[in-house]
């Protein structure tokens, strides 16, 4: 197996070569739920249409991680059987030996130092579930069953029973908490079945972004993966396909109201939500200089998204920039000069009681805002302070203690 001396170098090496047969006879259909939600708005994300965000993220430090030399990374070892792409077992195979061992094998060195989240299978929460389709009130007279049809058999599945291809999970779990929740979310497609230039050729949206009545297949896997969003509380998902990474973020849309309000956020995801985007094609990859190099590749792009929401991943009422979100770890580790340790995010339950129209994501958790350093207090025992929305920072003789809403959730010695 080859090997990259650089994380950055390890994560822009050409994806393989694939061969994705004869698209025109491709099964193009998708998987189809009429209790799929969509966004209402669609755009491109500005933040993540080239690789300035991953330059200052972290004060810059995460990109020279990136680029320090002496590592011994490892590619996997691909076959020619293993390019080949033509349904979504084989898209899948491909994914969970490439994209995801490539990705993993990239965040391995800096595990301790960031605390990034971690590819893993698609799994449910506990408590999180959606109400399965009611029957219809007027109905009066059934048709007889047949033989070969029991009347136990779901004519489609609830959406309960419904999960993610694939999603992340804290690589340093709370011992506090017996499950953690998904955190970043991974539909995969085959590329015949759909592709992004889709969304404006096909007219999904139009020329504002403002999503379109539609039932055509196309808008299947966005409404998919947008309703995983929802049901997780989670900020971050993808949609990735032979030929692109579909890479987004939700967030509400409308004036923040003047308290947190959990249900009144669900609902407004439900109805006013907006869904930015950045779409990176398959063949991305580095050529040349690498500092100089400014598009993302496929497995850049994860990696990247791994690190950046493993401090922050819940669906809030507004997001800041992602160099500021990261800088905030930053602000921690400079009072002792300690390795990067991220506060741990409160996923306290508050669902609170949802009305009909905000049943979807009944039991799905939402974080209040993070928010500026409110107050920061030196006291002669040589204990800092440090006061955020929703959050203290205490560190005294060696010790940093982390308290969320009361709780102490996290203490980390120097």
């Amino acid at each position: 197996m080859a090997s990259d001396t650089t994380i950055f170098g390890f994560l822009t090496y050409p994806n393989p070569t694939l061969d994705r047969g004869d698209e025109t006879n491709v099964n193009k259909t998708n998987t189809v739920h009429h209790d799929y939600a969509n966004p209402k708005w669609i755009a491109e994300w500005p933040e993540m249409q080239d690789l300035k965000v991953f330059r200052e993220a972290f004060g810059g430090k995460l990109w020279e991680e990136a680029h320090r030399e002496g590592r011994d990374l490892q590619r996997p070892r691909m076959y020619p059987s293993d390019n080949t792409v033509i349904n979504e077992i084989q898209s899948t195979e491909l994914f969970n030996k490439w994209n995801k061992q490539c990705v993993m094998e990239g965040l391995q060195p800096i595990l301790e130092t960031y605390r990034p989240l971690i590819w893993a299978h698609g799994q449910d929460v506990t408590g999180v579930t959606l109400s399965p389709p009611q029957p219809h009130p007027l109905k009066t007279r059934e048709q007889p069953v047949r033989d070969c049809s029991p009347k136990s058999v779901y004519r489609r599945a609830s959406l309960d029973r419904l999960r993610p291809d694939s999603s992340s999970i804290p690589s340093y779990p709370d011992p506090l908490r017996q499950e953690e929740p998904e955190n970043f979310l991974k539909e995969y497609k085959v590329a015949a079945k759909w592709k992004s230039s889709w969304i404006k050729e096909k007219q999904v949206v139009n020329e504002s972004g403002l999503w379109l009545f539609s039932t055509n297949s196309t808008t299947w896997p966005i409404k998919q993966a947008f309703t995983y969003c929802l049901k997780y509380s989670c900020r971050y998902a993808c949609i990735l396909t032979s030929e692109e990474l579909f890479l987004f973020r939700v967030r509400p849309m409308g004036k923040e109201p003047s308290t947190a309000n959990p249900t009144l956020l669900r609902r407004r995801m439900q109805h006013n939500a907006l869904l930015e985007y950045v779409s990176i094609p398959w063949s991305n990859h580095c050529q040349g200089e690498p500092k100089a190099y400014n598009e993302w590749t496929i497995n850049l792009a994860l990696w990247f998204m791994h690190v950046a929401a493993g401090h922050s991943s819940r669906i809030q009422w507004s997001y800041p920039p992602l160099v500021e979100e990261t800088a905030l770890p930053l602000k921690h580790l400079r009072l002792q000069g300690q390795a990067l340790s991220p506060v741990e995010e409160d996923a306290g339950d508050h669902s609170g009681e949802c009305t009909e129209d905000s049943s979807l994501l009944s039991g799905a958790q939402f974080s209040s805002p993070p928010g500026e350093i409110l107050s920061k207090d030196s006291e002669k025992d040589g204990q800092d302070t440090i006061q955020f929305k929703g959050e203290i920072i205490l560190v005294s003789k060696g010790e940093t203690i982390y308290i969320s809403k009361g709780k102490v959730i996290h203490i980390s010695k120097s």
